[in-house]
């Protein structure tokens, strides 16, 4: 009997646990509140909201109820005026399609065999300048850049035993066929400007992006000038003076990229892509020379002029290394980025032969970029 007792005495002592938390659960929930240390009824959480089904999504915007996917990347300084100023010191290389002057071909035999010269193009300094400013919604940013390029190209070429003719000549006012010496000089003016709003934002720990649109705005001179000594009389010759005038304005978008190894460095990627819509004003005139006494005495035979309309579109990118410090307790910002930059323009060259309407060529860019850039 005493064993059959022991075998109950946890049976008996679970029940009556069981039964004193019933007890409780009761008394906590449906108790008449006599006892101060059990509420009279169930307290909702504090962060609790009120169902409502007429919530929308601007109610949740205003109240701020919502969580940022992607933090503000800056840039930016404590205590500062949110603006900030860049320098771009640029040394590129111009090209040009479509300028060559003179074929030359190897003198008595019965394919021809020669060459085509260009001018030579050389490697230009240039600059950028920027001024921007850290608007104070959302991590927003408007920026606006003025770039200046101004290169040049030239050759010369001289018929010792080949022939040479000439590419750009006047059909109609030709008095000789072949040529012993033809020299080109081309020069050229860029300027740009260009008009962003831009977001830069984290997609991850090290990882940033920066899309942006705007506006694009151009205008550029060039101009090409070809001279040719005859080749049975050197005292006779023809010149081809061409200049190109264009102006364009139009969209822009693209975006910055930067893969940050830690806080300070990284590799940036950039492209850009443009539609400009303006105008192209291009003139030629051609004309005889006569040389006497080493003098040069030009007979204008005719001048020509094409002006029209038409859109053109614009390609850039980018890459290379950034680098971003701050210093005197985050109220400054000093950056800096070198890269390789390449601009593709196409249908720039409008120059035109009397017998033929077209373009000619494209317009590229390509070279290195140093930029620094100060936010205070």
């Amino acid at each position: 009997m005493k064993t059959h007792l022991k075998k109950l005495l946890p049976l008996v002592g679970v029940v009556s646990c069981f039964s004193s938390s019933l007890l409780l659960a009761a008394s906590h929930y449906g108790g008449s509140g006599n006892d101060a240390c059990c509420p009279t009824k169930k307290p909702e959480p504090v962060c609790a909201e009120p169902c409502n089904e007429e919530v929308t999504r601007m109610k949740v915007f205003e109240e701020c109820k919502y969580r940022e996917i992607t933090p503000d990347a800056g840039p930016r300084v404590a205590c500062g005026t949110d603006v900030f100023i860049t320098a771009d010191f640029i040394y590129w290389a111009t090209r040009m399609d479509g300028l060559g002057y003179a074929a030359t071909n190897i003198a008595g035999v019965n394919v021809p065999q020669g060459s085509v010269s260009h001018p030579d193009f050389r490697w230009e300094p240039g600059f950028k300048v920027g001024l921007g400013y850290n608007l104070p919604h959302d991590g927003w940013d408007v920026f606006a850049e003025y770039t200046y390029l101004r290169p040049s190209a030239s050759d010369s070429t001289a018929n010792t035993s080949r022939s040479m003719v000439r590419l750009w000549a006047d059909p109609t006012a030709t008095p000789f066929e072949n040529v012993s010496s033809a020299r080109a000089n081309w020069d050229f003016d860029l300027n740009v400007i260009d008009l962003e709003l831009g977001r830069n934002f984290f997609v991850s720990r090290y990882l940033t992006l920066r899309p942006f649109f705007g506006l694009k705005g151009a205008w550029t001179s060039s101009s090409f000038k070809i001279t040719t000594v005859d080749s049975l009389d050197a005292t006779l010759g023809d010149v081809v003076d061409m200049s190109q005038d264009f102006w364009g304005v139009g969209f822009r978008t693209g975006m910055n990229t930067v893969w940050w190894f830690n806080k300070y460095f990284g590799i940036f990627g950039d492209f850009a892509l443009s539609a400009l819509w303006g105008d192209f004003d291009v003139t030629r005139r051609d004309a005889n020379t006569i040389t006497v006494n080493n003098v040069v005495t030009e007979t204008t035979t005719s001048n020509t002029k094409n002006c029209f309309s038409s859109m053109k579109p614009v390609f850039e990118i980018a890459m290379g290394l950034e680098g971003d410090y701050w210093f005197s307790d985050d109220q400054f910002h000093f950056g800096a980025k070198l890269g390789w930059e390449m601009q593709y323009w196409a249908n720039q060259n409008q120059f035109f032969s009397l017998n033929e309407e077209g373009s000619h060529g494209d317009l590229s860019f390509m070279g290195l970029t140093l930029r620094f850039r100060f936010d205070f």
